[in-house]
């Protein structure tokens, strides 16, 4: 029962449905003075930060205050892009819990995502934090055609 319940634990944080709190990295991204982006043509410089914090074994994400999960989409849309279907415009303050020196290092090294955001106009800055909150994530969804093997189809 114990193992159970700590699988279920683990799985309910794997999920993103749920409220989630530790050390992590708050990262903050806007426009330098006197530039113009627009985060639709560089939604995939965003992408790529999430794949850096993936890389870094990051446990949990938020991108103004929208929960990252398996589901999460990141669409261009005009000058702006949605997030689990809402928008998001500058600045943005994406929340990752994990060890904040692996995150801070695979963010900034030599050429990296943080170099490349300021190369086209963008300010990135990186702060760590002893307890960060991020809220679980709040749509539903259904399972239309993934169903579970049962141990009997297995053979």
């Amino acid at each position: 029962v114990e193992r159970l319940s700590e699988e279920l634990q683990k799985q309910k944080i794997v999920s993103g449905y749920y409220d989630v709190k530790g050390p992590g990295t708050i990262i903050a991204i806007d426009a330098q003075p006197d530039s113009y982006v627009s985060l639709a043509s560089s939604h995939q410089y965003i992408l790529a930060l999430i794949s850096y914090l993936n890389n870094a074994g990051v446990e949990a994400i938020s991108i103004n205050g929208q929960r990252y999960t398996n589901y999460t989409e990141i669409v261009p849309v005009l000058d702006h892009i949605n997030i689990n279907g809402v928008a998001m415009v500058l600045p943005l303050e994406i929340k990752a819990i994990g060890f904040s020196r692996t995150i801070e290092a695979s963010l900034n090294f030599v050429g990296g995502i943080v170099s490349q955001l300021d190369q086209i106009g963008y300010t990135v800055d990186i702060k760590s934090s002893s307890e960060i909150v991020i809220n679980g994530f709040d749509g539903e969804r259904e399972f239309k055609y993934a169903k579970p093997i049962s141990p009997e189809e297995e053979n």
